[in-house]
């Protein structure tokens, strides 16, 4: 069963959503982007991630999500969804830094495991970026997850010349937060 592309977004970001959307429909992927209320700023909203996934794994058992923040495009067909054998996939720039972007969370145990400990990490460590708090959990490798590592062309900073060619680009990122992170 292919993936079902989730994502949600605050008021502010609406209009990135509505990009999000149109770029999944003209792929014909299958998606839920939904409206929340903000919680008041950027680094809370981000925290409701792992909640959300949570939220949208128990609404379709069975079923592998993957998230893409309100301000992705996708840019070609992303074949590499449909075949991964792991819980969790992500990128990691220059090998290093989790970008949290674009995600994959397999219907597996693990993968719920994973989401309950990021935000149990999250609520432990308030003020903490989600990105952070994950890359604290998947960073050791723990041995009860099975982690693949996304190309760069799957979470492409549209602006990172480091990350790959953007005739390559499958999923670009358009860092609206730099835009937008003041008014949540």
């Amino acid at each position: 069963m292919k993936p079902l592309f989730v994502s949600f977004y605050t008021p502010t970001y609406e209009e990135e959503a509505n990009g999000l959307r149109a770029s999944l429909d003209a792929f014909g992927l299958d998606h839920s982007i939904v409206a929340v209320p903000s919680r008041g700023d950027w680094i809370k909203n981000c925290a409701f991630k792992p909640a959300f996934l949570l939220r949208m794994m128990g609404a379709r058992p069975g079923r592998a999500l993957v998230w893409i923040d309100a301000d992705g495009r996708v840019k070609k067909y992303p074949v590499i969804f449909n075949s991964l054998d792991c819980d969790f996939a992500a990128h990691w720039r220059n090998g290093e830094e989790l970008l949290s972007g674009t995600m994959y969370f397999a219907p597996t145990v693990a993968a719920r495991m994973l989401l309950e400990k990021w935000q149990v990490r999250i609520q432990l460590h308030p003020g903490v970026w989600d990105q952070r708090a994950l890359a604290e959990i998947v960073d050791p490798r723990p041995d009860w997850l099975r982690v693949t590592k996304l190309p760069a062309s799957y979470t492409r900073i549209f602006d990172a010349p480091d990350m790959c060619d953007s005739a390559d680009t499958v999923i670009e990122h358009r860092q609206a937060s730099r835009k937008f992170r003041e008014t949540a």
